[in-house]
């Protein structure tokens, strides 16, 4: 197929070797404006990492490029530069729920959470209520909580797990806690925090007891913080939009050339922390 204009000035802006994005349509040609470009750069001797989101992609993406294209998922690329110790971890069962609330000293908290109630008045108005349960956090959902806590840190950007984390965890499932009993809402949050502190110290240390069986979340995170370098003159990131800023911060602190490409109008994993990069950069 003959190159549009748009696919020349994407090819062109490339070939500068500068930092760029392109904002693309479903339908517009977005893997053929890829190959241009990186046919483009192959002339310019130069190398390339493809990065996408699922490895399905990934390969249909290593049939069509060039040989000067190497294409990876994000999880691949942190596998393959993870330790062997690490990785190892991955074949080992996790901790039951039962031993894991023994091992970390787990006990039942009590809170008062409230729930509000909407009620019309005689004027019609909407009046809203709030009304106040005591209720028993138990053992078990006090580990559910760490487990949200700590999804919550893998997602972000600080190098170990914090009280914004495991607030956010609570609040997702008791939203008005903060406001109704702050003294147990603060004692509930020090006290997630820390067992998501212990969990992921064991997590990365080389002679930590627990096993991840298939968590792959955890070597991604332990990638990202070491400041990795990236060996490859360019990278051609495909669908950006569903970058969350974990990958972003990733790739941001690379100093080769970064091809952003994707389209704001089809993010689909905001469920998992997506920013829209495209959005963002």
């Amino acid at each position: 197929m003959k190159a549009t204009q748009e696919q020349l000035d994407a090819v062109e802006l490339a070939s500068r070797g500068e930092t760029m994005k392109l904002n693309a349509f479903a339908g517009a040609g977005k893997t053929s404006t890829l190959i241009l470009i990186a046919n483009r750069l192959n002339e310019l001797g130069k190398k390339g990492l493809y990065l996408a989101f699922n490895k399905s992609i990934a390969t249909e993406a290593q049939r069509k490029m060039p040989s000067n294209v190497t294409a990876k998922t994000f999880h691949s690329l942190a596998y393959s530069e993870s330790p062997e110790w690490l990785l190892a971890k991955l074949q080992e069962p996790q901790i039951s729920i039962q031993d894991f609330v023994k091992e970390f000293s787990i006990v039942p908290v009590r809170v008062t959470d409230g729930t509000m109630s909407y009620n019309k008045d005689k004027n019609g108005k909407i009046v809203e209520n709030l009304i106040y349960e005591t209720r028993i956090i138990s053992a078990f959902r006090i580990k559910y909580l760490v487990d949200k806590a700590l999804e919550c840190f893998v997602d972000s950007l600080s190098e170990s797990p914090q009280k914004e984390h495991a607030k956010k965890a609570i609040l997702n499932g008791y939203p008005l806690m903060e406001s109704v009993d702050v003294g147990s809402f603060d004692y509930l949050c020090k006290k997630v925090t820390q067992i998501a502190i212990n969990l992921w110290t064991d997590y990365i240390s080389e002679d930590g007891e627990l096993g991840l069986k298939n968590n792959h979340s955890v070597y991604l995170k332990y990638w990202a913080v070491s400041k990795p370098v990236i060996d490859y003159d360019f990278i051609l990131f495909d669908e950006a939009q569903d970058a969350d800023s974990l990958m972003l911060s990733v790739l941001q602190s690379q100093k080769c050339q970064i091809i952003y490409v994707g389209d704001r109008h089809q993010q689909i994993y905001g469920w998992r922390g997506a920013i829209n990069a495209i959005e963002k950069i």
